[in-house]
């Protein structure tokens, strides 16, 4: 079981670290499955009021109990050799694929970039649509995980693959009710603090980390990691700043929703 708590600033160098602490601790076999627990946080995973074709950048990235930092992938496409050819998508860094069908196709030399992601309406993978321009050049593309937990499970089954450790059950996400059997073995990750979190939000501007500070604050009070239990807690902050009611309405913690609206006298007065 990996248990998350929340933390936006798990990064990939501290879980490529965990098969050896399971080899260290004898553990070579794991007969059942990898479980993903993320249930520290409610769903969805997406703010209210994004935009739908927005979800697949990397500054929507969804936030989940169980998440990685950042929880995003950078990319090429390469155009072809020739008008109209297919194009090629390259991803810049070792670590699992996204479930993306590039159908991007190669433009006109020196015409704009024009690519959308496209979920399918039956469901299924996104598909990558639109042209690059042809030449020597290819496009950076800044994406989100689909979701943010199976990112980091599809990362486990990556490392263990890689460390020898084997498997026989799946990998997947925890159930509504379900619960760890007996411990046998544990070890905690420990975030960092949030003094440094708060920084790394704040620049260069962290959206995810900013979704899971909302939710955390409604933690910190006791309640569900839920964004509208953690903007009660603003809201409730505002007032005891002496902004009434109304002046301030939010709908996620990062400011991505096109819901926020803030008046320009209850900036003043938060500022002051």
């Amino acid at each position: 079981w990996i248990v998350g708590d929340g933390d936006p600033s798990l990064t990939r160098e501290e879980i490529a670290a965990w098969p050896s602490r399971l080899r260290e601790a004898g553990i070579e076999r794991i007969t059942g499955d990898v479980v993903g627990d993320d249930r520290a946080f409610t769903e969805p995973q997406w703010g209210e009021g994004w935009m739908w074709d927005d979800l697949y950048g990397g500054w929507s990235a969804g936030v989940t109990g169980l998440q990685l930092a950042p929880n995003t992938v950078r990319a090429w496409v390469v155009p072809g050799p020739r008008l109209g050819d297919s194009t090629g998508l390259v991803y810049r860094d070792r670590g699992p694929r996204l479930p993306i069908v590039n159908r991007a196709l190669t433009g006109p030399p020196g015409s704009d970039v024009r690519l959308q992601f496209v979920p399918p309406p039956a469901g299924g993978p996104v598909e990558l649509r639109g042209w690059v321009p042809l030449g020597p050049d290819s496009t950076s593309l800044f994406l989100a995980t689909p979701h943010a937990t199976l990112y980091v499970l599809d990362w486990m089954r990556l490392l263990f693959a890689e460390s020898g450790i084997s498997v026989g059950g799946e990998f997947r996400r925890a159930r509504e009710a379900e619960a760890p059997g007996r411990e046998t073995w544990t070890y905690d990750e420990v975030s960092a603090p949030f003094s440094e979190v708060l920084g790394d939000m704040l620049k260069p501007s962290d959206n995810q980390m900013a979704e899971s500070i909302l939710r955390s604050v409604a933690r910190a009070e006791g309640r569900p990691g839920a964004p509208a239990e953690g903007l009660d807690v603003v809201s409730s902050t505002l007032a005891d700043w002496g902004i009434e009611p109304g002046a301030v309405e939010l709908s996620d913690g990062s400011g991505l929703s096109r819901y926020n609206e803030v008046t320009p006298a209850a900036l003043a007065r938060w500022l002051a």
